[in-house]
């Protein structure tokens, strides 16, 4: 929908990535993966709480990555008779969630888990991201046989360590970070893509309201959406974790409580 809207107007490339970026008084130079140069006035990363942009310019993600202690697993599949349209359902064990959301043509498989700490796992490699799931789920009942059935062996999922990213700085210089890239709420808020947009609309707002000035424009972009950004964060670490992912036998009937009376602070 979104690259429809701008390809008239938008040059977009695609199958490369930046490797350098460097910037001067008037521009940033940017390095492709293909040996391209081409300067740009500004930069904008947004590209994803693994960005490779907030790494070149603010250095190794880790530093900014907050972890909140458990893995998150998502697949979309064609409705399989799972569960009827426009009905969502969830199973918890102490540190285990299964999760089903249904559409009239399709359907999302869930599951989370939580740790410690955080697993040794390539973020790439889909085969064993696959095997952790195994692991965590298979012997459970419910659904959960059918479910990691029905998600099948392709790689057309999503999985990764439930985290949020924080940073002193959306932007330095010439290049500013929107959405997950510079404030990722994490899927436990479930406000990713709501965010990326919000954050996309204040900083273009900024930008209309300081044509000739980058440096003040990404400050008023900053000061004006980091309270809402801190809210769900803060939000999300506490009752989006414990509401998903209840640790133990005590989060768990309080979990159940909440949903009960309606007391889930949405």
């Amino acid at each position: 929908v979104l690259s429809r809207a701008i390809e008239e107007d938008v040059e977009l490339l695609f199958g490369r990535s930046i490797t350098r970026l460097e910037e001067n008084a008037n521009a940033v130079l940017v390095t492709f993966s293909d040996g391209r140069q081409r300067e740009f006035a500004l930069v904008f990363g947004c590209d994803g709480n693994r960005s490779n942009t907030r790494r070149l310019v603010f250095g190794d993600g880790e530093q900014f990555t907050y972890f909140m202690g458990g893995y998150f697993y998502l697949k979309v599949v064609p409705n399989v008779g799972l569960l009827a349209a426009n009905k969502s359902e969830v199973f918890s064990v102490p540190g285990r969630m299964a999760m089903l959301n249904g559409y009239d043509d399709r359907t999302d498989i869930g599951f989370g888990f939580r740790t410690i700490g955080q697993i040794e796992y390539d973020h790439r490699d889909k085969e064993q991201q696959r095997r952790l799931i195994h692991d965590h789920f298979d012997g459970l009942a419910w659904k959960v046989p059918d479910m990691l059935a029905s998600a099948g062996n392709d790689d057309d999922f999503y999985f990764d360590r439930i985290s949020q990213i924080r940073m002193p700085a959306w932007s330095r210089g010439r290049v500013a970070l929107v959405g997950d890239a510079g404030y990722c709420v994490s899927p436990l808020a479930g406000f990713g893509g709501s965010m990326a947009i919000i954050g996309a609309g204040r900083l273009a707002d900024a930008l209309a309201r300081h044509p000739a000035d980058h440096t003040a424009a990404f400050r008023e972009y900053e000061e004006g959406l980091r309270p809402f950004v801190e809210q769900v964060q803060q939000r999300a670490a506490t009752d989006g974790l414990q509401m998903m992912f209840p640790a133990d036998e005590a989060e768990l009937a309080e979990r159940d409580r909440k949903l009960a009376t309606g007391d889930i602070g949405l």
